[in-house]
């Protein structure tokens, strides 16, 4: 299911049990339903870095999106992310939508 944005608390609660756990870009959009053909499967960064930098910048309860989640982890050098960000992509969401 397709998500615009969420709380970082429900967000957070995608990745519970993955805190100590290595994740790349496309795991780190599949909570807002989003899927990218041009991503890689590798420039992996520790799911609690992540996590951590984002609850530095935001409360619990505030609203996040998916180009808040792909600044921080480009921020912590993920390419993918920083590629998200810079060029124009085409995003499908899981249902096969064109944004």
């Amino acid at each position: 299911m397709q998500r615009i944005s969420m709380t970082l608390y429900e967000y957070q609660s995608h990745f519970i049990n993955l805190m100590n756990k290595n994740a790349n870009f496309l795991d780190f959009i599949k909570p807002f339903g989003l899927s990218w053909k041009e991503a890689s499967s590798s420039g992996e960064i520790l799911v609690g870095f992540v996590l951590d930098a984002l609850a530095d910048e935001y409360n619990l309860s505030d609203t996040i999106d998916v180009m808040d989640v792909a600044t921080i982890a480009w921020e912590l050098g993920c390419v993918d992310a920083g590629r998200f960000l810079t060029e124009p992509v085409q995003i499908f969401f899981e249902e096969g939508i064109a944004v």
